[in-house]
């Protein structure tokens, strides 16, 4: 991964928590503002002027088609449009200058619907087919950061090698360039086919055959659609050990390692006094059709092996997304069963019936600096009523990934297709006093279909919540409308309230899941007509100052091992024993701390058994 990736995954994991003093509103990257860039690049070469049997030319053909793909661009992507062979003839004398003949008709931005049309149809074919340099040049006009695409439309084979066009895809992947090349293959012959599928191959892109006109009319849209929804892992590379005693320290930020299954591995982590830490691992499978039931656990633990906290998250099928596992710990927190003295490990442990022996995960570490003086408002009850947004429907293409999120703009109808067997994810920014709420609405793909549509919601940490911020229908091509989600309104106190209220404690990304599973009488199939969706998205309430924070200290290194505290008790069961020499503590007990002597209980079962992990 390059160091600027790096830096903008470094940034994601730490924008919820590094605040100074008390802000006004906890504002958006500006980086974030876009999901990511896509560059097309046509083929207008000789060969394009070749006739169709249906009439026209095949440029005639791809020029239909760019067209129906620029209505439908999407509000939340940067597109630009290269062509190639438009600029000189196709004769010896002119192939030194037609190898290099390689325009920019549209610099990636905010697609200009209207100047696109126009540049598209100007295009006139007539030359070279220099498609090693086109990739070359494209790869240098997107913008370095974010998750990057090339779309690549041609109906035959370089004509101007070398640079040999699969050399290049290798070269740019060799060199960890963050981008993936589709290739959409026009009337091609076998030679053409294989050279533009190893492009796509050696970037991890799709190569697709587009035999007539009408194929590569539909085809475009749904490919440019999918050209960013991937899941790569990010973060900077770690290695977790078996033995305590060897963990890596981890500072606030984004990790990766690779995890052998049924494995324990530990990372040392540091919460100092009055902080929160908010802690998530991502356990990321190949995607497959089939059913492949998958869970990872991450648990935080003492130098005592107590238990901080755990949490467990699972999937059985591709379109349940990666399984994900959150915990969030405050030395702070009265009821804490581990020593807020530290030190303290996370725990990562992983298992399915895939038959891989190890996969990536990633591992996001932050820290929310204490409170000091005014929490801000007291703490919501519930969410608040969904609306439906006024205006008409937006288009706003899905990421793959966490760290490919779309962002959405704020209120608003956006709408997205999906694939059977896959997940999308959106992200909208919600400030302090902001609340979220949508509805999801899906319609289309083939009658008889018999397929599950869930939507769910996850907080700054990706953290789930299924009990409140999950929805789920039944689909079969007829139109249906699943239960709203609803957040509070955002408070740091929220944390303090009951469970439905407790998971929007931070200003941050909100994100935004979308699912369809496989087609349940033939999870294989890939059903031609897909079923389009509307996220009906609300952002109410005004912006509020936050909390006032007081500075933090990070260490950059791991701090000292502090002294051994074996004996250490936590208070919520120093509390329980005298409750039960005295039964007139046991009545503030119940109604002080909540019943911290049956939390004490379970506590002790759980101290028992990390006795036996390694060190």
């Amino acid at each position: 991964m390059g160091a600027r990736r790096k830096a903008c995954v470094a940034m994601l994991a730490a924008v919820a928590v590094i605040t100074i003093g008390r802000p006004s509103a906890a504002q958006p990257p500006a980086e974030e503002a876009v999901f990511g860039s896509i560059m097309f690049v046509l083929d207008a070469s000789n060969s394009m002027t070749a006739p169709m049997d249906e009439g026209g030319t095949r440029m005639d053909a791809a020029k239909a088609a760019m067209d129906t793909l620029i209505d439908k661009l999407p509000v939340n992507v940067g597109v630009g449009l290269q062509v190639y062979g438009s600029g000189t003839g196709d004769s010896a004398a002119e192939k030194e200058a037609g190898c290099q003949d390689v325009r920019t008709l549209q610099e990636v931005g905010p697609p200009d619907k209207d100047a696109l049309h126009a540049q598209v149809a100007d295009v006139q074919p007539r030359g070279y087919t220099p498609i090693g340099t086109a990739l070359t040049s494209a790869a240098d006009e997107l913008p370095e950061d974010g998750p990057r695409a090339i779309v690549l439309i041609s109906d035959g084979i370089d004509t101007c090698a070398p640079p040999a066009p699969c050399d290049v895809a290798r070269d740019l992947d060799g060199a960890a360039v963050d981008l993936a090349v589709h290739a959409v293959g026009f009337q091609v012959d076998e030679e053409a086919r294989d050279e533009l599928d190893c492009v796509a191959g050696e970037t991890g892109g799709e190569y697709h055959d587009a035999p007539d006109a009408d194929a590569l009319e539909d085809l475009l849209p749904e490919l440019a659609n999918r050209a960013l929804r991937y899941y790569d892992v990010e973060g900077e590379r770690v290695s977790g050990t078996e033995q305590v005693a060897e963990a890596p320290y981890l500072k606030p930020g984004q990790y990766t390692d690779s995890v052998a299954k049924n494995t324990a591995h530990y990372y040392r982590v540091h919460v100092p006094e009055g902080a929160t830490g908010h802690f998530t691992v991502i356990h990321v499978m190949s995607k497959d059709k089939k059913r492949t039931d998958s869970r990872v656990r991450l648990r935080l633990l003492d130098g005592e092996r107590r238990l901080c906290g755990e949490n467990t998250g699972s999937r059985e099928y591709n379109y349940d997304g990666p399984e994900t596992a959150s915990v969030s710990w405050s030395p702070a927190d009265p009821l804490t069963m581990c020593d807020p003295a530290g030190p303290h490990y996370l725990e990562v442990e992983w298992d399915n019936e895939a038959d891989s022996a190890s996969d990536n995960i990633e591992l996001l570490v932050s820290l929310e600096k204490p409170v000091e003086g005014d929490q801000g408002h007291a703490p919501q009850t519930r969410g608040v009523p969904f609306t439906t947004p006024r205006g008409e429907q937006e288009i706003a293409w899905g990421g793959g990934s966490f760290n490919t999120a779309a962002p959405l703009p704020g209120t608003g109808r956006y709408v997205d297709k999906l694939n059977y067997s896959e997940y999308s994810i959106y992200k909208v920014w919600v400030d302090w006093g902001q609340a979220l709420s949508y509805q999801l609405r899906v319609s289309g793909g083939e009658q008889g279909n018999d397929a599950t549509v869930v939507t769910e919601l996850r907080g700054p940490a990706r953290e789930t919540s299924r009990e409140h911020w999950w929805r789920s229908a039944e689909h079969n091509g007829d139109s249906v409308a699943l239960d709203s989600v609803s957040t509070p309104r955002v408070f740091h106190a929220n944390r303090n309230g009951d469970d439905r209220v407790r998971p929007a404690a931070q200003a941050g990304w909100y994100y935004i899941v979308v699912k369809l599973s496989p087609v349940w009488s033939d999870p294989s199939s890939s059903p031609d007509e897909l079923p389009t969706y509307e996220l009906a998205v609300n952002v109410t309430g005004g912006r509020v100052a936050g909390p006032e924070y007081r500075e933090m200290t990070v260490p950059e290194e791991a701090p000292p091992l502090p002294a051994s505290r074996a004996n250490w008790t936590p208070p919520a069961l120093v509390a329980a024993a005298r409750a039960a020499s005295d039964p007139g503590w046991a009545w503030w007990i119940v109604g002080g701390i909540g019943g911290a002597a049956l939390i004490g209980g379970t506590a002790l079962v759980f101290v028992v058994r990390h006795r036996g992990l390694r060190r």
